[in-house]
């Protein structure tokens, strides 16, 4: 009986990994065409804080390296809730990001 059991355990747990091997498959053709146009990174801080430079610096580097434009969208108001709101309604694709300052983190939810 030890044996039976023993069997079926390695038999599932083959089973579990083989279906976990196309995975990363799948993950590098959906992200081989990402991005394919516009993001648009949302700074919830006033235009020339130390947030908004930083998200200028990295939408450069990121519209270079990806070849696509990446827009700065300055949403000031409610201690960044305004900004971070326009983020969290929008679609879920991955061309909305959010550049934020970790005092943030204190902020209610």
């Amino acid at each position: 009986m030890q044996i039976r059991i023993k069997k079926y355990l390695i038999a599932a747990t083959a089973l579990a990994f083989t279906g976990t091997l196309s995975l990363p498959i799948q993950a590098q053709s959906a992200a081989a065409n990402y991005p394919n146009k516009t993001v648009k990174m949302v700074v919830p801080l006033t235009p020339g804080s130390g947030a908004d430079i930083a998200g200028r610096i990295v939408a450069k580097s990121l519209a270079e390296t990806w070849k696509q434009p990446v827009i700065i969208e300055n949403r000031p108001g409610a201690g960044g809730l305004l900004g971070t709101g326009v983020v969290v309604n929008s679609d879920p694709d991955g061309y909305t990001l959010l550049v934020q300052s970790a005092s943030y983190a204190a902020n209610p939810a």
